[in-house]
């Protein structure tokens, strides 16, 4: 599992590499770092999505941007923090069932 991460890592920064706009790889990239338990760089990637307006990422990208953030911070036993970027992912998608999940966790 861990040679797939690093395999994903190695694709989303070759995507990136060629557009750096392409949010689908920036999450994926998050997304790989957070499966590798480094909150901290999936973290600057996630924050990457979520603090796009709406006229340059989508509602589901920002709002899975803030669902992932919220992952983040539970893996790091924040719950408080992890509730406010789950709450901001409900006010952006309020039926995302990921951020409901979730929040029932936190």
């Amino acid at each position: 599992e861990l040679g797939q991460h690093k395999t994903a890592q190695r694709y989303f920064r070759m995507a990136l590499h060629a557009d750096r706009k392409h949010l689908d790889a920036t999450l994926g990239l998050g997304r790989s770092y957070l499966s590798l338990r480094d909150a901290t760089r999936a973290m600057a990637e996630f924050e990457k999505v979520s603090r796009l307006p709406a006229s340059k990422a989508s509602a589901a990208q920002r709002a899975a941007a803030h669902v992932e953030l919220g992952r983040c911070w539970l893996s790091q036993n924040k719950a408080a923090h992890a509730r406010a970027a789950l709450n901001k992912a409900l006010a952006i998608d309020p039926n995302n069932a990921s951020a409901v999940k979730l929040l029932s966790e936190a």
